[in-house]
């Protein structure tokens, strides 16, 4: 996506946030808001709702690929990730209070676990064995119900906290749920 259009349009949001609730806001207010027309935000989208899954389903991508090939990258992702919600909270919470809550939270899980299922598979890549595709999964799901249920929890407390306190008290409580050595999982 354009990045002009992305700074636009989150822009955008972010003053007409301080007016309406989320769902009050269309493409025909946000186009006229930002200065761009209907047909390049339809581009990228066909409503508000579907463009913000968008951008969730990037963003899980972006930091998923910042940890490269290494699983204890996880921590340091999901903080980046909590920091980049509360530089548009005003967004987030106009998301985890609208009436597509579900579908918001639902393309966040689904984005998570697949960038999780292909960060443990350029993981496992490294080892050069075979690894069983359940056992796989079974690790990917592990890692990516741990940062789901972090960054949902995060999102419906009003994101309160200091991300970096989240993530170390979080590694403290559920123990090794994201930062667990997968070799010693097989």
């Amino acid at each position: 996506m354009n990045k002009q259009f992305e700074i636009k349009i989150r822009r955008g949001l972010m003053e007409m946030l301080e007016e309406c609730s989320l769902d009050e806001v269309n493409v025909k207010n946000l186009s006229e808001k930002t200065g761009l027309s209907k047909q390049a935000f339809y581009y990228h989208a066909s409503n508000v709702p579907e463009y913000l899954c968008k951008r969730i389903t990037r963003l899980a991508k972006k930091y998923a690929d910042e940890c490269g090939d290494n699983v204890n990258m996880i921590p340091e992702a999901a903080r980046k990730a909590m920091e980049q919600f509360r530089e548009a909270r005003p967004v987030c919470e106009g998301m985890m209070s609208s009436e597509h809550k579900l579908e918001y939270l639902s393309a966040l899980d689904e984005s998570v676990h697949k960038e999780m299922r292909k960060l443990v598979t350029r993981h496992l890549a490294k080892f050069r064995m075979e690894f069983d595709e359940t056992k796989i999964k079974r690790i990917s799901n592990h890692f990516a119900d741990a940062v789901y249920g972090l960054l949902k929890a995060d999102l419906l407390n009003n994101m309160q906290e200091d991300p970096a306190e989240i993530c170390r008290d979080y590694k403290q409580i559920v123990g090794r749920a994201i930062s667990i050595v997968v070799e010693n999982y097989f």
